[in-house]
């Protein structure tokens, strides 16, 4: 996942590979690859069944570790399929994917995951998207 190489990926889950698994700071791959910016391995791996709301040791979600990498692609797959509570999700330093990216320098991207917010609460507070 680090290095992008779905090929690599895709026949390591066809040879048994967890898409779930985790390392000793609680990362998966869906973590490293949206980090990384590898949209073509998130792919897989959400083919394989890996969870992309799942969270780190940090509370990070892959869509936190998208948004501290400046993945514009990655962040905009992410927020096509993920809930609006995930989307909305504070980090355990209580920071959402739009501040990781703001404070990382990529103000572009912070307002894409903003309006996602946005529209995230609106739904989950009055059941509409608009």
């Amino acid at each position: 996942a680090t290095h992008g190489h779905d090929e690599v990926v895709g026949a390591l889950l066809g040879a048994g590979a967890a898409a779930g698994a985790r390392t000793h700071a609680g990362t998966s791959p869906v973590h490293v690859a949206a980090y990384q910016g590898h949209e073509g391995v998130l792919r897989r791996l959400g083919d394989a069944g890996a969870d992309f709301a799942a969270v780190d040791d940090k509370g990070n979600t892959c869509l936190h570790h998208a948004a501290a990498g400046g993945s514009h692609g990655v962040v905009q797959y992410l927020l096509g399929r993920l809930p609006p509570e995930v989307v909305d999700a504070d980090n355990g330093d209580e920071q959402t994917a739009s501040v990781l990216a703001a404070v990382n320098g990529y103000k572009k991207l912070a307002r894409l995951i903003t309006r996602q917010e946005y529209l995230a609460v609106r739904q989950s507070q009055f059941g509409m998207l608009n």
